[in-house]
């Protein structure tokens, strides 16, 4: 996708901010016949709240709203295909997919005053498309522990999420492609180590089990291992 992205923060006290994350995309070139059809576009608004609750303690909540114009009847680039398509032309999407989101992450430091995890967060998103009735929800929610970012020596965090989108929740172009694909009917549970070979060098070991919800299909099992280096 081609587009804009802005993020804005502004202090509310000592112990909150407020941000909100503005965007927008042309997300493909119209499929229509003769050339004269609307591209394809998203604009993203998400305002939300980061809240320091105490000292060891913080809370960020958010909400956002997904706006898309010329998306019905299209076909996209990327697509896996698994959305719901068009009757009249099977390779065409059936709906729009204006849609509502809400996220939020609780971190705590020092948990329990136990020292080898420096750090523990559990963390939530649901989104709904609001033009299907059925399949149309997706929600992913896990929690990490270790160290709150891994960008030194010895640093290290664990992750462990679990995911379910809907066939028409998302537009089929923005699922995780190792989870079954980048498909949507797909469940998955992911599992993430990573670990701080040195300053600003990671390795991180990727583990997913994904199956689709309802669609007739085989499990799947990836396991992925990357080398990260950050400039």
């Amino acid at each position: 996708p081609e587009g804009a992205a802005i993020q804005l923060k502004h202090a509310l006290g000592e112990r909150a901010d407020y941000f909100m994350n503005n965007a927008f995309f042309i997300l493909d070139d119209s499929v229509s016949p003769n050339g004269t059809g609307a591209d394809p576009t998203m604009f993203v608004i998400q305002p939300g709240v980061d809240i320091k609750v105490n000292d060891k303690t913080n809370l960020k909540l958010a909400g956002a709203y997904y706006g898309f114009n010329s998306v019905k009847n299209q076909v996209l680039d990327g697509t896996s295909a698994t959305n719901t398509l068009s009757g009249q032309a099977t390779s065409l999407l059936n709906y729009d997919f204006d849609s509502w989101s809400v996220s939020s992450e609780l971190g705590i430091k020092e948990p329990l005053n136990i020292g080898f995890i420096p750090y523990i967060a559990v963390f939530g998103d649901y989104i709904e498309n609001m033009n299907p009735s059925t399949q149309n929800t997706g929600y992913i929610a896990g929690f990490k522990f270790g160290n709150e970012k891994v960008s030194n020596l010895k640093q290290w965090q664990a992750k462990y999420m679990y995911r379910s989108i809907g066939k028409d929740a998302v537009l089929d172009i923005f699922p995780d492609s190792d989870a079954y694909g980048g498909f949507t009917d797909v469940k998955a549970h992911e599992y993430i180590l990573s670990y701080g070979l040195a300053k600003n060098i990671t390795l991180d070991l990727d583990y997913y089990q994904s199956d689709r919800i309802k669609a007739a299909s085989n499990k799947e099992k990836l396991f992925q291992a990357d080398l990260n280096f950050k400039f």
